[in-house]
């Protein structure tokens, strides 16, 4: 079995400890990038626009695939973490898949 990535064991804890980030990934995104600047160092209340766009751009803080692909894999390993939502979107996926196989292109 294959070892859990730190990402992974990051997205699981802030998900523990913050049932909000478990509803939008971009409140996890937020969170997981203010975490980042911080533990560099940088002062978020003083950070410009630009300086936190440049680090990001410069693959300076996580990506945003690798956090959601690893909230997407916890979720689906702990049912207990995943948010409201996401019962609503699976009772629709059946739906959905049928809509879309029927879907009529003119």
């Amino acid at each position: 079995m294959q070892k859990p990535s730190e990402q992974y064991e990051r997205v699981k804890k802030l998900l523990q400890s913050d049932s909000r980030l478990r509803e939008s990934d971009r409140k996890l995104m937020s969170r997981v990038w203010y975490d980042d600047l911080v533990n560099k160092g940088y002062n978020v209340d003083s950070m410009t626009v630009k300086e936190f766009l440049t680090l990001l751009s410069m693959n300076g803080l996580a990506s945003y695939e690798s956090t959601t692909r690893a909230r997407r894999k916890v979720m689906e390993l702990h049912a207990e973490l995943r948010g409201t939502g996401y019962s609503a979107r699976k009772s629709q996926e059946k739906e959905v898949k049928t809509d879309i196989k029927d879907w009529k292109v003119i």
